[in-house]
């Protein structure tokens, strides 16, 4: 099994600059949304509609960088909302907030252009900070260097599994995180691919794998591409990868 991974070191994806339209029409829940985005920090504004007409009228009039959407919407029911704003903003990165935990709408959401899918009173300032960064970064990736059509036909088709994975720093030491997968992440890793993408490396494959597959991604960023081979799981079980690393700015 063939598994290629390109790396990168990321842009700041979140500053003061930020912008993000949040269309809730419940009042409450637009509310506790304001207050996680002020707690997070880095927004600098935050333009809440309640509507989908309203929602439409801001995008016409502004720029967003990220856009929060509720699926129940009074003038809109499910991903008819999500339709209309990935048309009006295609652009911009869109996370589903919903509170209802709802699978299959989830991956609908997914294979419709929504970069992630928010269940409501389950994410803190931290989380939402991060899904929207990192919604932001890869439709950023989408844009560079490949076509987006291009892009999307080499992930979607391929049966090899692809990433793109970003260096992060915490406290002192460098772990990696995952900010692009193809649907044959799936089967390889054993995970939806919703909770793959945005995720650590090291909570999608066993910490001991993060590392060794950590040091093959430093020889690629230093050197260039890097082919390398690594065990997945244990036992019987076992399966062994062939990864081709490659750098990309």
């Amino acid at each position: 099994m063939s598994t290629h991974l390109a790396t990168k070191t990321p842009q700041k994806v979140v500053s003061e600059q930020i912008s993000v339209l949040l269309v809730e029409d419940d009042a409450a829940h637009a509310r506790l949304t304001q207050v996680l985005l002020a707690e997070g920090g880095a927004f600098g504004t935050v333009d809440v509609a309640d509507t989908l007409a309203a929602a439409l009228g801001s995008i016409a009039v502004r720029r967003y960088d990220a856009i929060l959407l509720d699926l129940g919407l009074p003038d809109a029911r499910g991903l008819e909302s999500l339709s209309g704003v990935l048309t009006a903003a295609p652009d911009a990165p869109v996370l589903v907030l919903t509170s209802s935990d709802d699978d299959h709408q989830a991956t609908e959401a997914v294979r419709l252009g929504a970069q992630d899918f928010l269940i409501k009173g389950r994410v803190d300032a931290v989380h939402l900070r991060r899904a929207i960064a990192y919604g932001i970064e890869r439709k950023r990736l989408l844009r560079a260097g490949l076509a987006e059509g291009m892009l999307e036909g080499i992930l979607n088709s391929s049966r090899n599994t692809i990433m793109t994975l970003v260096p992060e720093i915490v406290a002192g030491a460098r772990f990696w995180r995952v900010a692009l997968a193809n649907p044959a992440c799936e089967l390889t890793f054993g995970h939806p691919l919703r909770e793959i993408e945005g995720a650590p490396l090291h909570e999608v494959v066993a910490p001991e794998t993060a590392r060794e597959i950590g040091s093959v991604l430093e020889h690629a960023l230093a050197g260039g591409g890097h082919r390398h081979q690594v065990r997945l799981g244990e036992g019987a079980g076992a399966r062994w990868l062939m990864l081709d690393a490659m750098p990309f700015s």
